[in-house]
């Protein structure tokens, strides 16, 4: 992942990525190195996320799954890690 892959994705964008793992901060395992195990990996968009989302698919972040679903990539998951700070693990 390069960092001109990724240095246009908006706020609102991490959001809707941090939504489709249902990371809310809450459910942290340690206090140093903190991390988050995923439980799952899908968003079903609704009428005003979809361009948003078409975005982060045309940059390698998420991918289209069917209809009205996405899910992120491994790039999505290292992005949002270094976004947060946190470890996420895969289920």
């Amino acid at each position: 992942m390069l960092y001109q892959d990724y240095r246009n994705v908006t706020f609102e964008q991490i959001e809707l990525m941090k939504r489709t793992i249902g990371f809310d901060g809450t459910r942290l395992r340690g206090l140093k190195y903190k991390s988050f195990r995923i439980r799952k990996n899908d968003f079903c968009a609704g009428g005003g996320d979809t361009k948003q989302l078409h975005y982060l698919c045309s940059v390698g972040m998420m991918e289209h799954c069917n209809e009205n679903h996405y899910r992120l990539t491994m790039d999505g998951i290292t992005l949002l890690g270094y976004v947060t700070e946190v470890e996420i693990l895969g289920w």
